[in-house]
């Protein structure tokens, strides 16, 4: 269940990082903050999906 729900939030913050990257451009601070968040988030994936198997 966690799982799940950590992968729709990280595949979410994809969404919301390629809009702003659109509007912003790749340097713009919300889009390098905004992807070291994405960054954490998959580590805790990791984590938790090496924790289950």
């Amino acid at each position: 269940m966690l799982v799940a729900k950590l992968n729709n939030l990280i595949e979410n913050k994809k969404l919301e990082l390629v809009e702003l990257v659109n509007k912003q451009g790749f340097t713009h601070m919300k889009v390098l903050y905004l992807s070291q968040e994405i960054d954490k988030l998959i580590n805790k994936y990791m984590i938790i999906k090496k924790g289950i198997l």
